[in-house]
């Protein structure tokens, strides 16, 4: 039997699911996100250190992209070569979805970064959502043993928080950065962007041998409650 058989054959392997097919048509949230009920507030009233916030996942969520005028990718290299942190974080945070609640920042958007961040996330929820929820956008670290140069470690989720007085808020995620790489942190005396331009092609470099999304690895598991929808279609590897 070849290697390649015994692997399709790995009982850990299939638990992830390589073989589901991929849609081609994209998710638009931007219908969806007209729908939701938003009450107005004041983000410097919200306990960054614990929401208390039901989480949702947009079912693109885990698509890949790569945007090379940003220096983003989310590309991670495919089974058995996916990196230690990544298969860490996502199984954390598919464990126990609620932890996203957690040492959950707020993105502060100014007009010197809003450019950058709506390339990248516009792929995952369009234009329209993007400018009406850009003052709801946060960012959770999912703590790992990849500490190098945070105790954070480097993989990171971004999600909406959708706010509503009558009920429990929202965090809907929609974004993996598996390499932290949407807000980098260069070293002391590093200028960012050119640490943020090293970063995003040594993880393109690692990627591109085998490259796959945490979409087709992990969103099999994923609990169908804390989909916001199952029934839409998703696109995967879409470089920008």
């Amino acid at each position: 039997m070849s290697q390649q058989s015994e692997n399709r054959n790995d009982p850990k392997l299939m638990e992830f699911n390589l073989g589901q097919k991929e849609a081609t048509q994209p998710f638009d949230f931007s219908s969806v996100a007209d729908t939701l009920i938003r009450d107005d507030y004041d983000p410097q009233s919200i306990n960054a250190h614990n929401v208390n916030a039901d989480v949702k996942i947009l079912p693109n969520a885990g698509k890949s992209v790569e945007v090379d005028s940003s220096f983003f990718t989310n590309n991670i290299e495919d089974h058995p070569f996916t990196a230690p942190h990544v298969i860490q974080a996502m199984e954390v945070f598919l464990e126990n979805p609620s932890l996203l609640n957690h040492e959950c920042s707020a993105i502060k958007i100014r007009n010197s970064n809003r450019e950058r961040f709506k390339t990248i996330f516009v792929d995952h929820i369009g234009e329209s959502a993007f400018d009406k929820y850009e003052d709801d956008f946060r960012e959770t670290a999912i703590t790992t043993g990849d500490t190098q140069l945070s105790t954070k470690g480097s993989f990171r989720i971004f999600s909406i928080y959708v706010h509503h007085q009558q009920e429990n808020p929202l965090l809907i995620v929609f974004l993996y950065d598996p390499y932290h790489l949407v807000i980098p942190v260069a070293p002391p005396k590093t200028d960012t962007l050119s640490y943020a331009k090293k970063q995003f092609q040594t993880y393109c470099e690692k990627a591109c041998q085998k490259p796959t999304s945490i979409y087709k690895l992990y969103h099999s598991r994923v609990n169908q409650d804390l989909l916001w929808s199952s029934s839409v279609n998703v696109t995967h590897n879409t470089k920008v």
